[in-house]
């Protein structure tokens, strides 16, 4: 029945806004350039059932699509463009554009009957989690070009529009699938373990697919297919977080009870570290400012305590303290052992106006007046020092004035913002065992985030950034 009715809401809008296109933005003219939308019907990873209920889908006939101007104009509203089949690959006739920059509002696929069998999630929807490029999706069309756009595309079936919020491009079709989870913690009062609400955050392919609250049940989760590897990280106030990753493979059988049945985590009593992924990116300013972003007892490492770790875990310090999760490094990670625990990620770098090097190396500042910077490389078993522009947006690492913990031990630093993070004592010192990612001095002041190329560039007072602007790696 929902699928009646996105089905007669879409081909109702279709009869009204078909021919709604102004003749200037679809005439014919030598100077334009071209669109085409294409996509492929893959069949899931996992087969079986699913896999064949995906191949008795309906045939897609046409995609029907709107596009939005650079000036928030509509250059097509709910155009149906007919779609052709070549060998299983789907392309669509070329639309006719003027050269410029565009973005696709909606986009969805229809069979020969005028049924939406599949759509693309708007950033916001309810589905939108399930793709890693929700739209809106930008692009540009240059005179004489053919542009091709592939967005991810959803099955319609059984959803209604409010579901997708009305969105969608270029495509691809995404297959979701689903897996069981139930949280327990101790409970000193009945002495037994009970189940407890809980949040869970899964990370794949450098970006965060799913973040939501957990009740006190056993929750069905879904997520997008396609990806290797699926960092889980469950975290709740007053418990350390349970972090653990587990293949597609692995996720898919937690959900029958005739496989492994749901996936069960204990959580342990102790502090609740702060889930860092890349930490912020600082400018030389805010990690030299006189109003210090470490707490009270801490300090951002200095060039010498680099040098002395270093000294520590050597002959191949920079392997000793990388993260040995592919995950956070490209290949080869050269030597990548993290037997330091010191849990290094590659972070990259703001340089000027471009983010670079994410999971290729990672530049934290050092304290010193003279801007150097400790570098970590994933093509390389040790560390380098280097010079850094202070308009640079570099990784900061905290080390503790003095410490009663003795090599190999860990601990814990809270930060100027709450936050709670892991430490680990090298040798004589103690490290926070993350990189930092705070957003205030020491008395409470706010170290701004600023976004905007030139303006980053101009700063001569602290600042932090995400790299690419994108929260999800911070």
């Amino acid at each position: 029945m929902k699928k009646n009715i996105l089905s007669a809401c879409l081909l109702a809008m279709l009869s009204l806004l078909y021919f709604s296109c102004s003749k200037e933005d679809v005439k014919p003219n030598k100077k334009e350039g071209t669109v085409e939308f294409g996509f492929s019907l893959k069949a899931p990873s996992h087969g079986g059932a699913q896999k064949s209920s995906m191949m008795a889908a309906a045939e897609p006939a046409a995609v029907v699509v709107s596009i939005k101007k650079a000036n928030g104009s509509l250059a097509y509203t709910m155009e149906k463009v007919e779609l052709y089949n070549m060998n299983g690959y789907y392309i669509s006739k070329p639309l006719s554009l003027l050269p410029g920059n565009y973005t696709v509002e909606q986009f969805f696929v229809v069979d020969a009957a005028g049924n939406v069998v599949y759509a693309s999630p708007v950033q916001g929807s309810p589905k939108a989690y399930l793709v890693s490029k929700p739209l809106p999706i930008s692009f540009s069309v240059g005179k004489d070009i053919v542009t091709k756009i592939v967005p991810e595309v959803l099955s319609a079936e059984g959803s209604t529009p409010e579901d997708f919020g009305y969105s969608t491009f270029s495509f691809e079709v995404v297959k979701p699938f689903d897996f069981l989870i139930g949280v327990f913690a101790y409970n000193e009062s009945i002495q037994n373990f009970e189940m407890t609400t809980a949040n869970l955050s899964i990370a794949a392919s450098n970006k965060t697919v799913f973040a939501d609250t957990l009740a006190a049940i056993t929750n069905k989760v879904t997520v997008n297919d396609g990806y290797d590897d699926y960092i889980l990280t469950v975290t709740k106030e007053g418990y350390k977080a349970w972090v653990d990753t587990l293949t597609a493979a692995e996720l898919k059988l937690h959900f029958r009870s005739e496989d492994k049945g749901p996936l069960v985590v204990v959580l342990e009593k102790g502090a609740a570290f702060t889930e860092i992924k890349y930490g912020r990116l600082y400018n030389w300013y805010a990690a030299t400012d006189t109003r210090s972003i470490a707490n009270a007892g801490w300090k951002v490492a200095s060039l010498l305590d680099f040098e002395r770790m270093d000294s520590v875990v050597r002959p191949f310090s920079g392997g000793a303290i990388k993260d040995t999760n592919s995950f956070y490094w490209n290949a080869p990670n050269t030597g990548a052992t993290n037997e330091a625990k010191f849990n290094m990620r590659g972070a990259g770098v703001r340089y000027q106006e471009v983010f670079i090097k994410i999971k290729e190396a990672t530049c934290c500042w050092t304290s010193d007046t003279f801007p150097y910077r400790h570098i970590v490389k994933f093509d390389m078993a040790e560390t380098t020092i280097g010079y850094g522009l202070k308009s640079s947006g570099s990784s900061v690492r905290l080390i503790k004035e003095f410490t009663t913990l003795s090599h190999g031990q860990t601990g814990t630093y809270t930060g100027n913002d709450g936050k709670v993070y892991r430490t680990i004592c090298i040798g004589t010192q103690e490290w926070i065992a993350d990189n930092l990612a705070e957003t205030k001095y020491r008395n409470g002041d706010i170290i701004p985030e600023v976004t905007d190329n030139n303006a980053w560039v101009a700063l001569t007072t602290g600042a932090w950034c995400a790299y690419d602007n994108d929260h999800s790696n911070i």
